[in-house]
């Protein structure tokens, strides 16, 4: 499992806040935590918030970071309200486990940074290489892949190998995209505007409760201003220090043109 979620600008004129928070508090405990419990949260035995909340703290307690390591784009001390010496990360990359019968053994990897090459939240599943039989003899087929993109347009891609039609037994790389703005209609309202009109409701689905939050903050807490920083340039992304293969996100994303 990967999630992204880039930013493009720096922290404009919000330094004299982010100086003090960092990517980790501001993006990562919160927003990637609650889209990572969403995504892998069992299913509830109803949709009563409560019963959607007991679901998600089960995968809050069952995770586990294994590694984390922070960046700073260049020229970040020199925006308006951060301090000169400043050694607060705008980039960090994480890698995950979530140590339930049904995660055991997946690595979860979340990058979230400013400043760097594109604008986008997007989240991968990578499926698991095919044995080197049948139509993968020789091991090329590449792993079946499944994305998510919230933002900037919301859809979905689903890219699989298939078979060319015909008497050979070819197998090439098939594409399916699915976007919400063009299938429906109606217009998709932004996402506080459903949790401001929640709010008015008294609808608590989407809120995040007081345990959850602790809980989070408890996994998160120990690599808070912790490790290297290591500067990259802005407008571009930071070489990665895990040995995995990223998913290609920027050939499926925007899923919308």
């Amino acid at each position: 499992i990967q999630i992204n979620a880039f930013e493009s600008i720096g922290v404009e004129n919000r330094g004299a806040y982010f100086d003090g928070s960092g990517m980790i508090r501001d993006m990562v405990q919160n927003h990637l935590m609650q889209l990572l419990c969403l995504l892998t949260m069992e299913a509830p035995v109803s949709l009563d918030a409560e019963d959607i909340r007991a679901q998600k703290i089960n995968i809050l307690k069952a995770l586990e970071i294994e590694e984390c390591h922070r960046g700073q784009y260049d020229g970040y001390r020199g925006e308006t309200g951060v301090a000169s010496d400043s050694a607060t990360d705008t980039y960090v990359e994480m890698k995950l486990r979530i140590n339930n019968f049904r995660w055991s053994g997946v690595p979860i990897y979340i990058r979230a940074g400013k400043a760097l090459h594109r604008k986008g939240t997007e989240i991968g599943f990578k499926f698991k290489s095919l044995p080197r039989l049948l139509f993968n003899k020789g091991g090329e087929i590449p792993s079946n892949t499944i994305i998510f993109q919230i933002q900037p347009s919301e859809g979905i891609v689903v890219d699989l190998s298939s078979k060319i039609p015909g008497n050979e037994s070819r197998i090439t790389r098939t594409t399916m995209k699915f976007c919400y703005s063009d299938s429906f209609s109606e217009e998709i309202p932004e996402a506080y505007q459903k949790l401001l009109l929640d709010a008015l409701r008294g609808n608590r689905t989407l809120f995040v409760s007081s345990e959850e939050t602790e809980v989070s903050w408890q996994k998160i807490e120990p690599f808070l201003d912790k490790g290297e920083l290591t500067p990259y340039a802005r407008g571009q992304m930071p070489d990665t220090k895990f040995d995995l293969e990223w998913i290609d996100f920027e050939r499926f994303c925007p899923v919308c043109p």
